[in-house]
Parts: C-alpha cells; sequence; structure tokens
C-alpha cells in the first residue's frame, strides 16, 4: 500500500514536462501542482484522521482512503485543464492522509519498541519501491502513449487492494492496558511539550523537503540538463534513486533498533550522521559533468537519507502512548506533507523561473542546491533531540485516566 501511495503521489513529478508543455504552464506552476497542490489538505486532514485512527477501526480507514486516491489517479488521466488537475490533486492528498498514520498505529501496535525502527522501516521500504516502478514505468508508459494513459495505469491496481484490505486484514489489540481515550487537545499539548518529538517533527519535515525536491525535479535536471529522454532518466533514477533508497531505508532501521539497544539515543543520532554524510554527493550529484556521473553520486545520497525514515517514526512511536500513535504518526506526516511536499517542489519551480534568464537550463542545479541544503538543517535538529530524548523515554507516560481526571 505504501508503494500505491508513492506511485501515485510521485507520478506526477516524473511528467513534469509533457504536462507542462500540454497546458503552457511555467515550472512555478508545477511546482504548486506537484507540491502545494497535494500539501494543502494532506497535510492538515492528517491529523483528524489519525485522530479517527486512533479511536476507530483503522482498517476501514486505509482501505477508504485508497479507495479515493486511486480512483481520483485514474481520473487525472482525463483532465481537460490544469485547473482540474489541482483539484484532483488535492482529492488525491485528502486520501493518501488516510493511508500513513493508520498503518502506523497497526504496526506499532504489533511490534515491541527494540523491534519497530524495523517494521516501520520495512512499511516504509514500500516508498521507495514505489519510487521503482513509477521511475522505471511512468515514464516508458508517457512516451509511448502519452502522460494521461500513465494516470490510468497507476490508479487502477489501488482499487483492488483497497477491497482486499477492508476483507482480509486483522484489526489488531491496542497497547495492553490502555482501554481509555486521550482528548485530542490533550494529546496534542503532550507531544509538542516533549522536547525530542518537537525536534524530530522539524528534522523529519526538513529532511523531506529536500527529498521531495529531489523526487519531485530529477527526471526534469537530467531531461533538460545532460539531455537524456524521459524514459532513460526514468530507468536511471529507479536504480539509483528507488533500490538503493529502499536499500537505505531496510538498512537504516535495522542499525538504528541494533545500535539503539546500548544507548536510545542512536535513534537520532544515526540519521543525524547519514544527512551530513548524504550532503556532499548531492552537490556533487547536481554539478555533475554527465548523467553517468551524476546516478553515481546520486546512489549515495538515496541510501544515506533513506536510511532515516524508519529513525524518525521509531523515536515518535516509542516515546508517545499506544493511544496517541496514529496521532503522532499523523503529525510526522504533517511536517512532512508541509515542509516537504509543501516547499520543497514549488520552491524549486519558482527558483528555476527566477533563475531562468541568467541560468538558462542549468538554473536547475542551482535550486535544487537550496533545497538539498534543508539536509544540513534537519540533521541540526537531530542533534538537539539527542539532548532530551533519555530524558523523554524516562519520563512518565501521560495516561488516558490521568488526562481525564
Amino acid at each position: 500500500m505504501t508503494a500505491l501511495n508513492v506511485m501515485d503521489r510521485q507520478l506526477l513529478s516524473v511528467l513534469i514536462d509533457p504536462i507542462k508543455a500540454e497546458f503552457g504552464v511555467s515550472d512555478g506552476a508545477m511546482g504548486l501542482l506537484t507540491g502545494t497542490a497535494f500539501a494543502v489538505l494532506h497535510g492538515t486532514a492528517g491529523i483528524p484522521i489519525g485522530l479517527a485512527a486512533d479511536r476507530g477501526v483503522r482498517r476501514t480507514i486505509v482501505s477508504t482512503g485508497l479507495a479515493i486516491w486511486s480512483l481520483l489517479t485514474l481520473l487525472t488521466g482525463f483532465a481537460r485543464s490544469y485547473a482540474e488537475i489541482f483539484a484532483i490533486r488535492v482529492g488525491v492528498g485528502i486520501g493518501e492522509a488516510a493511508g500513513g498514520a493508520p498503518s502506523q498505529s497497526l504496526l506499532a501496535d504489533v511490534f515491541p519498541p527494540e523491534r519497530r525502527a524495523t517494521a516501520l522501516s520495512i512499511l516504509a521500504i514500500g516508498g521507495p519501491l514505489g519510487s521503482v516502478l513509477v521511475f522505471a514505468l511512468g515514464g516508458w508508459l508517457a512516451d509511448a502513449y502519452g502522460w494521461r494513459v500513465a494516470f490510468m495505469v497507476f490508479g487502477a491496481p489501488g482499487l483492488l487492494l483497497a477491497a482486499l484490505i477492508r476483507f482480509s486484514v486483522p484489526e489488531p489489540a491496542r497497547g495492553i492496558h490502555d482501554t481509555h481515550t486521550i482528548p485530542f487537545l490533550v494529546g496534542l499539548r503532550f507531544v509538542f511539550t516533549v522536547s525530542s518529538i518537537r525536534s524530530v517533527l522539524f528534522a523529519s519535515g526538513l529532511h523531506a523537503t529536500a527529498v521531495y525536491a529531489v523526487l519531485g525535479w530529477s527526471v526534469p535536471y537530467l531531461t533538460r540538463v545532460h539531455g537524456i529522454s524521459t524514459t532513460e532518466a526514468g530507468a536511471r533514477l529507479a536504480v539509483a534513486s528507488g533500490l538503493l533508497s529502499a536499500l537505505g531505508t531496510l538498512v537504516g532501521g535495522a542499525l538504528a533498533d541494533r545500535l539503539g539497544q546500548r544507548d536510545r539515543r542512536w535513534l537520532v543520532w544515526q540519521p543525524a550522521i547519514a544527512l551530513l554524510l548524504a550532503f556532499p554527493f548531492a552537490v556533487g550529484f547536481l554539478f555533475a559533468h554527465s548523467a553517468s556521473a551524476a546516478m553515481w553520486l546520486l546512489a549515495p545520497v538515496s541510501v544515506l537519507t533513506g536510511s532515516c525514515l524508519g529513525p524518525f517514526y521509531s523515536v515518535v512511536q516509542t516515546v508517545v502512548p499506544p493511544r496517541m500513535r496514529a496521532l503522532s504518526a499523523a503529525l510526522v506526516i504533517t511536517s512532512n506533507t508541509i515542509l516537504g511536499l509543501g516547499i520543497g517542489p514549488p520552491l524549486v519551480g519558482w527558483l528555476n523561473d527566477v533563475g531562468a534568464a541568467r541560468f538558462g537550463a542549468e538554473s536547475i542545479r542551482y535550486s535544487l542546491l537550496a533545497a538539498m541544503s534543508m539536509v544540513l538543517v534537519s540533521a541540526g535538529f537531530l542533534g538537539w533531540a539527542g539532548r532530551s530524548l533519555e530524558a523523554d523515554l524516562a519520563a512518565p507516560r501521560l495516561d488516558a485516566r490521568d488526562a481525564m481526571g
């Protein structure tokens, strides 16, 4: 399901140039379409959906959201204007908001804390695998049959999976000895008063700013600067970005769990170190002299940035009480959506337009560099989270019965 989530979200990024050409819009407008249109309600809808998941049947919430976003992805192939695609993307954002937080809540109730980063990494690995498929097939479908057919092909499978989830996936028991519901405002206040969670929310969001910018504009970067086709760019990115990011996600979660058994602060130290190591390779990727060199330099960036996903979610899921897990996951997703999708792709599109007069097609290099620099700020927030994580884990957990007086 995570793979379908990313495929339906990211397909538009692969098809930026053909859609831009058909509707005659700017890079700035396409940045809004790939980022802001999706992020506007995806981010805000995630919190009430997470709240509902902490109280209701998560299986039903997930399957309904999947059906909605898959149908709307399919309908994108019939859009007649930029405005229609924008409106559909807003709807896709709402539907996809029902996928992430409830799914994480389900896993957090199945796996103990010492195995949680690995479990959440396996869930998150669907994202990079979805990128592999969308990069490998999206560009080819667009070149062979047109961008509209690509949306129809990618939207259809989700409708079948939604029915499968609804009627075959069991609803696990929630946290032991936690049968009371924590009031929404009490839970929200608790999350934002915990220093480590607050820092991780900013770190995750800024990490997403860089990642979504690269995912959103890598195909145009390769086609415009290095002169390769959309099909070739997609095939190369499927390996250098998708597969290697999946590897990083899996290894990063397992490594964080192993190191975390010695010192739980490794849950934030490990991604901080990974992001600091990734930045020099990202600069090399953006200023490489050939597409092949760019791909070799993107490979370590994908592994290192992918390794952060499991630890981000694991920290938050471990610190909060069981009845707040979907809400806390929704807050991470909201941060990723607003700071990541809401800022990353639109920022690059706007900077492309601003720099076009001076740098021409090369302006995309500098635009992506500005977005990628956010990984350094993210690493700083993770370092700050490490200062209080031990104390936050040792502090008494918020209990629903205490919250209710």
